[in-house]
């Protein structure tokens, strides 16, 4: 089948595990997630990642990050660290993991793969 040859594209929290992911923070406060990447196409493909701060009550977003580009052989994957600061308060506070490959159309207006956490996201203290 087609899904056979895809893209795998996961985030870890603390431990390495699919859970306990940044929940609450505050304006400022350095968060990390683990990121991976796995090539599971027919061919090799050049990946990156960019990482968005969305605010979706005030219809804005902000670029936090970015990691790659990497160059996966088929079969072959990658896990990188990626640290970000949320820029501003709110609940519901939403961070987005955009991959884009070169396997997508050109110009495709939409990610390769998405990812997306929410967070609560309180001013800093003092």
């Amino acid at each position: 089948s087609p899904d056979a040859f895809m893209t795998e594209f996961y985030v870890l929290g603390r431990e390495g595990r699919a859970e306990s992911y940044p929940r609450d923070a505050r304006v400022g406060e350095r968060l990390t997630v683990t990121m991976g990447i796995r090539n599971l196409e027919r061919t090799t493909h050049t990946y990156k990642v960019l990482v968005y701060a969305i605010d979706v009550w005030e219809d804005r977003q902000e670029p936090m990050a970015l990691a790659g580009p990497f160059t996966l052989a088929r079969e072959e994957g990658v896990e990188e660290v990626v640290a970000w600061a949320m820029p501003w308060a709110g609940q519901d506070q939403t961070v987005e993991f955009h991959l884009s490959s070169d396997a997508q159309e050109a110009g495709a207006d939409e990610p390769y793969r998405l990812l997306r956490l929410w967070m609560d996201v309180e001013e800093p203290e003092g």
